[in-house]
């Protein structure tokens, strides 16, 4: 079957292949990450953080406003360091003509990869006014001999 580009921009498509399939499969993908929260979901980027490498390790800040600090949880796997937060969905008590939420809500996980090893009891987090911040040290080299 032969190949004939739609653009320059695209990719092949076969003569009989629908051009829009690909856009259709991202459209569907999409609308079913939203729906699975029934409301808004949160993004997979959520939140957006800030990773600095310093000499004394690494450090981690990212704003998770309306979570608290029961539902965060920092694990370490190896070099990479997971952070998994949960905010809860909050009903107001009058839902009559509320036409739009804005707010979102849900689990989020964030994957780090560090470029060291670090041990898991020195690593200290705290959560404060929506921001948590993440400190990964660096591991203490061993004594020579």
């Amino acid at each position: 079957m032969s190949r004939v580009p739609l653009s320059p921009f695209s990719r092949p498509v076969a003569i009989g292949e629908d051009p829009y399939q690909d856009l259709q499969t991202d459209v569907a993908s999409l609308f079913d990450r939203i729906g699975r929260t029934s409301g808004a979901a949160l993004p997979d980027e959520f939140p957006r953080l800030r990773v600095a490498e310093l000499p004394e390790g690494v450090e981690i800040i990212g704003a998770w406003p309306g979570v608290e600090a029961r539902d965060v949880r920092i694990g370490i796997d190896g070099q990479m360091l997971t952070i998994c937060a949960e905010r809860h969905r909050i009903e107001p008590a009058d839902e009559a003509g509320r036409h739009w939420r804005d707010r979102v809500y849900g689990r989020s996980v964030r994957k780090i990869p560090l470029p060291f090893r670090p041990d898991p009891a020195r690593i200290r987090a705290t959560l404060e006014h929506g921001v948590l911040a993440v400190s990964v040290p660096r591991p203490t080299p061993a004594p020579p001999g």
